[in-house]
């Protein structure tokens, strides 16, 4: 057929899950806190056990092959891997290694991302990203997972949409920390910027054929009233605040 689609030798087909959306059980990161706050989530919900997938993501690992998956991208939830500063949890170490080692057995590759909207609380109550040391102690977690994961993990991500989390954290106020300050807002878009600096050249220095690259959100702004020059400025703005400043910030810093 004309119009049939041919996808190249060793293309990736495969699904996504995100640590605290589905593993159940993280209680030491910014996000479970802020689940506990009547308001915050409607009806009051929690992640609690989620999917339950900490104990049982295996049983996914199968059906994706089953279903042809020959990729997988998860994320590593920080505060299992190091719950108090300069602390890390061998155990948690050790199961995400045995997850990776699964997926490899299945044949599917693991894409793994480093951060995807969780802090841990010791990092979140002083400040999070909206200070410089906590990139410094992302830094260090990366330097971690890399030692621990290099020889199974090729794919990395080193932050999941860093504007859709600068934007609802810290524009619209609807995720932790809840805040509706421009400055600060740029002031974490800044860091995050660092923060995914330091890991692209930590991961390469640990594998020198890493594929590094941060997951983005891009959105299409335009003006309702194509007419308009305020409604086009507006639309040129969000492009900028959504797309643009961390997209040329990453190339020009």
């Amino acid at each position: 057929m004309a119009d049939r689609l041919v996808f190249p030798e060793g293309f990736l087909w495969g699904s996504s899950v995100a640590a605290h959306q589905v593993e159940g059980g993280n209680r030491n990161n910014d996000w479970w806190q802020w689940e506990q706050t009547p308001g915050h989530i409607r009806h009051g919900h929690t992640s609690e056990r989620a999917a339950d997938w900490w104990n049982r993501a295996e049983s996914d690992f199968a059906l994706a092959a089953k279903m042809g998956h020959n990729s997988l991208r998860l994320s590593l939830e920080w505060s299992r891997i190091e719950p108090e500063e300069g602390r890390f949890d061998d155990e948690a170490i050790a199961r995400y290694r045995r997850m990776l080692e699964e997926l490899r057995a299945q044949g599917i590759e693991p894409m793994v991302c480093l951060f995807h909207f969780t802090l841990p609380q010791w990092v979140a109550r002083r400040g999070g990203f909206e200070k410089g040391w906590a990139v410094d102690r992302f830094a260090r977690f990366v330097e971690r997972v890399a030692a621990e994961y290099g020889d199974l993990v090729r794919w990395w991500l080193t932050l999941n949409e860093p504007m859709v989390y600068v934007g609802f954290g810290w524009f619209e106020g609807l995720w932790p920390p809840g805040k509706r300050s421009f400055v600060d807002a740029l002031r974490v878009a800044r860091n995050l910027v660092r923060a995914h600096g330091l890991a692209y050249r930590i991961l390469h220095r640990q594998r020198s054929d890493a594929m590094v690259s941060a997951g983005m959100h891009l959105a299409s702004f335009v003006a309702h009233d194509p007419s308009s020059w305020l409604g086009r400025k507006v639309a040129q703005f969000r492009d900028w605040s959504a797309n643009g400043c961390w997209l040329m910030s990453t190339i020009d810093g």
